[in-house]
């Protein structure tokens, strides 16, 4: 996982090891929200990388935690934990 601050966009980058993707290129999923702006993903030989488009504001306000056979990725306020 790592950070992209290279405007116009800010990304956060997920590298899914070892997974296949189903779809041939780059898929993307419109999201309608004020945190993030879109998702991408792409199947390469060895990995599937995800893509998440947000503001540069959130790049130190996210999380991934795998859940089962699922991540969770939590982008924006809702990223800290409560006590």
């Amino acid at each position: 996982t790592f950070t992209i601050d290279d405007p116009p966009t800010a990304m956060i980058v997920v590298d899914l090891m070892g997974l296949r993707s189903a779809f041939r290129g780059e898929q993307k999923i419109p999201v309608e929200g004020s945190i993030v702006k879109l998702v991408r993903h792409f199947g390469h030989p060895e990995k599937v990388r995800v893509v998440v488009e947000t503001e540069k504001a959130h790049l130190k306000d996210f999380s991934v935690e795998p859940v089962e056979n699922w991540i969770v990725l939590k982008v924006g306020v809702s990223t800290k934990k409560e006590n």
